[in-house]
């Protein structure tokens, strides 16, 4: 959750210290506790994700159009 524990609050703690970050967002699809997210971070962290989170949307269309790519 933006504010809050959510669901997968744990998780994002040990990926915010693994990377040594400030923030962090996990977000999980159909994982154990269904789907979910949590963020972790001060209020300008907060206040900057819709930003962060619209540039990723955006990326991610880029790259469905361009389709699939060789991975191997």
């Amino acid at each position: 959750m933006a504010f809050g524990p959510g669901s997968y609050d744990d998780l994002c703690t040990h990926v915010r210290l693994q990377a040594k970050a400030e923030g962090a967002i996990v977000i999980v699809l159909n994982g154990e506790k269904g789907n979910g997210f949590s963020v972790q971070g001060d209020w300008q962290i907060n206040a900057a994700l819709p930003g962060i989170l619209r540039q990723v949307a955006e990326q991610i269309e880029k790259d469905m159009r361009r389709g699939p790519r060789n991975h191997g």
